[in-house]
């Protein structure tokens, strides 16, 4: 095994560090959204297209392309903006290529964390659609009261504070995409309107009585369960049919394998500070890494290696300095607090590898560690899972980290 000083340099290739993957995850501001278009350059050699003579969406060239550092234009790879190796990552990334080009609507179902933002960017950038704008909204922060107005615009005077006329969300994107982010939060009512307006393209402004016309894409994203909030009457049917034209998922972290990893190293290339992005990642630290869970996803993932590198001051990351959010105590404090915690350790460790050993048969297990049953049964309720091989690795990490070994 790798010493503890060895580096694990050069595991991944490096990527361009103007492009950074995983976006704030700051929720967007209903006063000042942040519009965002993805310009296109141009292939060398070719003069650039008037817009009036631009090819229609369904026609236009798929690949983006960015400038690089010795002048030529290269293409922004999907694979330098999704991270990862693993069979879920791939499949994720194939869907985004498939459905990107398409004009229907598409949910991104995700747990907290996962980048469903980055997936619709991706879903935007990779569209007819990469020239015109992409304006994210938290459709969760909207309150009820505000939703209308927000997301279709009002005239002057309409309302009290109405003092000047304001486009909404949609005609701001107007020929570009629209991502709705929380969209399981919204009111049943809001649903409706944003119901009719995906099934006739037209808004009106509030004290309006013309429907403007609109040509939106509709990309939104949820972390709920959106059949069990139409079971209890808090999601409308129809208007889940609409928004659900295509679906994709984005895995949570724990499926991701040694994306961990990756998607680690790629974040301490891509530090803010310039001077800490020689830190690499030490072997301790990278089984200290596999070993959690990260309810948190990529967005704890950066949070853990922000404070790591900083505490590690661009040289090499120790156990010590990942400090996790949601972690056993004795490991954060980076000694065992007592001998009656290390034995704990030990005892749950080989229990936890007799029964991956036994496919989970407690009676064998108990043999096979020598520990009576009753103990064995008690160790095993305890873990709340049947996944033993992850069981072990965590607990060798955590062994390790109280040792010091």
């Amino acid at each position: 095994m790798a010493s503890e000083t060895e580096p694990l340099s050069g595991r991944f290739p490096d990527s361009d560090p103007a492009i950074d993957p995983f976006p704030e995850y700051s929720a967007t501001a209903i006063v000042a959204r942040d519009a965002t278009t993805f310009p296109k350059s141009e292939p060398l050699g070719k003069a650039p297209v008037g817009k009036s003579q631009q090819t229609p969406r369904s026609g236009r060239a798929r690949s983006r392309l960015r400038e690089r550092s010795d002048g030529k234009v290269a293409p922004v790879r999907i694979e330098d903006r999704i991270i990862g190796s693993s069979p879920a990552i791939d499949r994720l990334r194939r869907q985004i290529v498939q459905y990107a080009p398409e004009e229907a609507s598409v949910c991104i179902f995700g747990e907290s964390g996962v980048g469903k933002e980055l997936v619709a960017q991706e879903l935007h950038r990779l569209s007819g659609r990469a020239d015109e704008t992409f304006l994210p909204i938290n459709a969760g922060a909207i309150p009820e009261t505000l939703a209308t107005a927000e997301l279709f615009g009002h005239q002057k005077g309409s309302f009290t504070d109405a003092h000047v006329s304001r486009d909404g969300a949609f005609l701001e994107a107007n020929g570009g995409t629209l991502y709705l982010d929380e969209i399981g939060e919204m009111s049943t009512f809001i649903q409706a309107q944003l119901l009719r307006v995906l099934d006739d393209g037209k808004v009106s402004r509030i004290g309006s009585r013309v429907a403007e016309q609109v040509d939106v894409r509709l990309i939104t994203a949820t972390n709920r369960n959106l059949h069990k909030r139409i079971a209890e009457k808090a999601f409308r049917g129809d208007f889940y049919y609409r928004i659900t034209e295509l679906a994709v998922t984005a895995p949570p972290l724990r499926e991701r394998g040694d994306d961990v990893i990756e998607i680690a190293e790629h974040l301490i290339r891509h530090h803010k500070n310039p001077n800490y992005r020689g830190a690499v990642l030490t072997p301790r630290a990278v089984d200290r890494i596999m070993s959690y869970k990260f309810p948190g996803n990529v967005r704890e993932l950066r949070n853990l290696i922000v404070r790591a590198v900083v505490h590690a001051r661009g040289e090499k990351i120790l156990p010590e300095h990942l400090l996790f959010d949601h972690d056993d105590p004795v490991v954060e404090a980076g000694g065992a607090a007592s001998i009656a915690d290390g034995r704990d350790l030990v005892s749950r460790l080989i229990a936890a590898k007799a029964l991956e050993q036994t496919n989970g048969n407690v009676t064998k297990a108990a043999v096979l560690a020598d520990m009576t049953r009753s103990s064995f049964h008690k160790i095993k309720q305890e873990m709340k899972t049947e996944d033993y091989a992850a069981v072990v690795r965590q607990l060798r990490a955590r062994l390790r980290a109280v040792l010091d070994v």
